[in-house]
């Protein structure tokens, strides 16, 4: 028997049996089971369908006095069974910002939305974001300070603003600097400071160059102008809740998710070994990377404006929790974030 040649018995019996631990936190006997189950089964054939289920690897009776737990195998069935559920159903997120608020919008709806995910799953929010070389460009400015030095400030759509000193050989006019600056800001809206760096450095723009050759000194000296690095960014929301969950009240789990609450490879970590669902990440207990947290659940989303380094928003939470209403609020968030870039960039490249 495969995960995809469940019988319809065996798949509803294994969803009432994830949602009796989801519900009361423990193993169920075949006995209890029958009081409740909508198959009119009589112990005997649920006993005999719970032994099925237990020799394919859904079920288990460790750590259990009686009855059976759910595996990760049988979890992992839930959340595909229950997934398209969820995405039918509204998200009740945040609504984003209207786009000519500014550039802030996406940063402040990923702040409400992360806040909002904790507040209504009861659960820890975290997103992560990839490394500012990554990030979408909004403006730019060019400046003289002094006759042979550049300040160059750079502006993306999350309302941060970079700025650094270059130097040239050779003084540059200041309207050299206001040609170069107009074409960087009509040509790289809305792509990311990486893109940009690497067209300047393959060569200066002929576009541009082909009416104003002496130009090219100054793409010459901008190619050290955009070559930002540093690690990715990482925000948490929710943790003190999610470390009052009593299910999770060991020493070694709460010291455990102290620390993965705040280590930026954890969604990349559980992608590792995860299960791609509805478009999602959901990655449990062992899956996620982490010893110690093997009754914890991640379910994340990707949100962003460059499919080769995604961001992500995500629910850190227990085995027990609502999957039903954790994957529509994170899938809603995701998406109402994917609005907010979609219009951030399509009103700056017009």
């Amino acid at each position: 028997m495969t995960e995809k040649g469940l019988l319809p018995r065996e798949q509803a019996i294994l969803t009432e049996i994830v949602e009796y631990y989801i519900s009361h936190h423990e193993a169920v006997s075949a006995r209890t089971l029958s009081k409740f189950s909508e198959l009119s089964l009589s112990p005997t054939s649920i006993r005999n369908l719970m032994k099925d289920l237990s020799e394919a690897g859904y079920l288990t009776h460790q750590g259990a006095v009686r009855g059976r737990l759910p595996t990760r195998k049988a979890f992992y069935i839930y959340i595909n069974s229950v997934c398209g559920k969820a995405l039918r159903l509204p998200a009740h997120t945040p609504e984003p910002p209207a786009a000519d608020e500014g550039a802030p919008a996406l940063a402040d709806t990923l702040r409400r939305i992360g806040a909002h995910l904790a507040e209504e799953s009861g659960f820890a929010a975290v997103a992560s974001l990839p490394a500012r070389q990554y990030y979408p460009l909004d403006w730019v400015r060019l400046s003289s300070v002094g006759a042979t030095r550049v300040l160059v400030s750079v502006g993306t759509l999350f309302g941060d603003v970079w700025s650094k000193v270059v130097e040239s050989p050779d003084p540059f006019p200041p309207q050299t600097l206001a040609d170069v600056e107009a074409f960087l800001n009509r040509t790289y809206r809305g792509r990311t400071v990486e893109f940009i760096r690497n067209e300047i450095m393959s060569g200066e723009p002929k576009s541009l160059l082909a009416d104003a050759p002496s130009l090219g000194a100054a793409f010459r000296v901008l190619r050290k102008a955009f070559d930002w690095g540093g690690p990715p960014h990482w925000l948490v929301w929710g943790e003190d809740a999610l470390l009052q969950v009593k299910e999770l009240h060991t020493p070694e789990t709460m010291l455990c998710l102290h620390r993965v609450l705040h280590n930026s490879s954890l969604i990349a970590r559980a992608a590792e070994n995860g299960r791609v669902v509805e478009g999602g990440l959901v990655a449990i207990g062992k899956a996620i990377g982490f010893s110690g947290l093997e009754r914890v659940v991640l379910v994340a989303f990707p949100f962003g404006w460059d499919e080769n380094h995604p961001c992500m928003i995500a629910v850190l939470g227990p085995m027990h929790m609502n999957y039903q209403q954790v994957v529509r609020l994170v899938a809603g968030g995701a998406e109402n974030l994917n609005r907010v870039v979609t219009s951030s960039l399509s009103s700056r490249t017009r």
